[in-house]
């Protein structure tokens, strides 16, 4: 049995003319748009060459006002290229007061660090004379003690020579 594709090419016929309208449809809507394209272009250019005819109205007119300003101009150049000289000078003289300014920072700096250096060895000085304090402050106790002592045990030797020379006598 042969397969039966009647239905199938028909409806492969219906999609090929609807394809084709559609096609005819899709150019007829692109001529449209040709059109419309061309007449706004038509406007555009129109309205450029407006535009551009008081464009260069207005440049010829501002021409002849700028080369009167120009004038103006080319003095007021004159007297700030003057001003930045000036201005230059300034600048080299200013820059010659931070070197100064930069070599007495140096020398303080170094100042400052025999500063530290000294400040430094104050401090060890004075953490060796603390140390020597405490020494001598633990001596005098010590000597302090003693001195309690001694006298105790010098009354005591005079209370037993005392013990004494009454039992010898």
């Amino acid at each position: 049995m042969a397969a039966d594709y009647t239905d199938l090419l028909a409806l492969m016929g219906d999609v090929l003319r609807a394809v084709d309208r559609q096609t005819e449809e899709n150019k007829k809507a692109i001529q449209e748009l040709g059109l419309r394209f061309e007449q706004r272009m038509e406007q555009s250019d129109a309205r450029f060459e407006a535009i551009f005819d008081r464009f260069a109205t207005a440049v010829a007119d501002g021409f002849i006002r700028m080369e009167k300003k120009i004038e103006g101009v080319k003095e007021e150049v004159a007297g700030v290229k003057q001003e930045v000289a000036s201005v230059k000078q300034e600048v080299t003289s200013v820059k010659q007061e931070v070197a100064g300014v930069k070599q007495e920072v140096a020398s303080v700096k170094q100042e400052v660090a025999g500063v530290k250096e000294e400040v430094a060895n104050v401090k060890q000085e004075v953490a060796g004379l603390r140390t020597d304090v405490q020494q001598i402050d633990q001596r005098l106790a010590r000597v302090e003690q003693n001195q309690a002592t001694q006298a105790d045990m010098l009354h005591r030797l005079e209370v037993l020579e005392n013990i004494v020379l009454r039992k010898a006598s």
